[in-house]
């Protein structure tokens, strides 16, 4: 079946698998196969990094030119950044190159789903890549039924 991947910057629930984008998922005997493409590493770390410099720098020209104190300061240089980091962190990821894996059934662990992400989380333990492999879909799909009874 085609599905789209996205991962999120920060696992709320689990550490993402770094899948991206349109991609295939089969429920094969051997176990889930999925083909995709790996998150380019470049730009994520960027926009934390950028964040956190932009904190910095808007808590002290707060405090030196408004004349704060650190705790007011702080409080608005952090609503400055927050405002900034999570509209860039809910773009997705930018695609690198394919990549396909076969997660055999003893290694998938459990579905659930991640409303904030609007996707189903199958999450794998016990192998590289493990985590949480993050797939659009609305809460009780067709594909979320699927996978949980396969886990039974």
């Amino acid at each position: 079946m085609n599905v789209e991947f996205r991962p999120p910057a920060i696992g709320s629930t689990q550490v993402p698998i770094k899948i991206t984008g349109p991609g295939t998922l089969e429920l094969r005997a051997e176990g889930l196969h999925v083909v995709g493409a790996k998150v380019a590493t470049r730009g994520r770390s960027l926009v934390v990094l950028l964040a956190l410099v932009l904190f910095g720098t808007a808590m002290v020209l707060l405090q030196r030119f408004l004349g704060l104190g650190s705790v007011s300061s702080g409080a608005l240089a952090g609503v400055l950044g927050v405002g900034v980091l999570l509209p860039l962190l809910r773009q997705p990821a930018k695609a690198g190159e394919r990549v396909e894996h076969l997660f055999p059934w003893a290694n998938v662990k459990k579905v659930t789903y991640d409303g904030a992400a609007q996707c189903v989380v199958v999450v794998i333990k016990g192998m590289k890549p493990r985590g949480g492999l993050f797939i659009v879909q609305p809460v009780h799909s067709e594909l979320q039924r699927a996978l949980e009874q396969r886990l039974g």
